[in-house]
């Protein structure tokens, strides 16, 4: 809960750490990421500290791979627009004005605009190009996969992953607890930072980049039409980077795929009130 020391959280939500796997002393764990249409795909290795290396996992941090390409840019501005919720559901978009607002001539924004219905996060209607609302029966059935993915990624990940990249994840969910108020972009960075690197800890790329696009699907949903789920979905974390820790991959799929089920389920819950 907020205003809570480091100590009571992590009595209440408790990783197991051996002495000998911590990072050493004055060194930390620095993250390489090689991106791939944003699918980040981690070469983790201990060195000395260096702010500028120290790269963390955020969805911030996407790299697009048509950086140079008119069309690319536009396509990744205005995808990060509707994510962001700059561009709220139903909004018309219009080519000229997004054409004049990023400076560039109507061909690649209309490219960019194709590409993005086709991704679902625009619908057309004629010629009126609009921002799709994601319904609950699609989170609904993003969620389903999502467990299937991700419960398979964390058994991968589990032999995979560093301790000292358990530490960061768990470090991060402390923090957020430890806010006084937690807003829907501090809580989609911490949680995105633990789903996205477990995922990437995998090894699968494939594996990595459909989860990663299913969870920015579902972010249009908004956490905070489940604000029950803020401190049981962090202590679910820590038990699935407890069960990472020691190695049991059987039982961290088991927690993840349990975690995910009761997000459904909270929004489940949601529709009965």
């Amino acid at each position: 809960m907020p205003g809570e020391t480091p100590a009571v959280i992590r009595e209440r939500c408790p990783l197991v750490m051996e002495a000998d796997s911590r990072v050493p002393e004055g060194k930390l764990l620095s993250v390489h990421f090689m991106y791939s249409r944003g699918v980040v795909d981690p070469i983790m290795s201990e060195r000395p500290y260096d702010a500028a290396a120290h790269m963390m996992l955020s969805d911030k941090q996407r790299s697009s791979s048509s950086r140079g390409n008119l069309s690319g840019d536009a396509f990744e501005t205005v995808r990060r627009w509707i994510l962001d919720g700059q561009l709220e559901a139903d909004t018309v978009v219009i080519e000229r004005e997004v054409a004049l607002r990023l400076g560039l001539s109507r061909t690649p924004v209309r490219d960019a605009l194709r590409r993005l219905v086709g991704e679902g996060l625009l619908r057309q209607n004629g010629r009126t190009i609009m921002v799709n609302a994601i319904r609950t029966e699609d989170v609904l059935e993003i969620l389903v996969l999502r467990r299937l993915l991700e419960g398979e990624g964390v058994k991968l990940a589990t032999h995979r992953i560093s301790p000292g990249m358990l530490d960061i994840l768990y470090d991060r969910e402390v923090a957020l607890l430890q806010m006084e108020h937690i807003t829907a972009e501090a809580h989609w960075d911490v949680d995105n930072m633990f789903h996205a690197t477990i995922a990437a800890a995998s090894g699968n790329r494939l594996l990595a980049r459909n989860v990663n696009e299913l969870r920015e699907r579902t972010r249009l949903y908004g956490f905070d039409q489940i604000p029950q789920r803020l401190e049981p979905g962090r202590q679910e974390h820590c038990q699935i980077l407890e069960a990472m820790r020691e190695k049991d991959a059987e039982r961290a799929s088991m927690l993840m795929q349990k975690h995910l089920q009761q997000v459904a389920d909270a929004i489940l819950g949601t529709l009965a009130v």
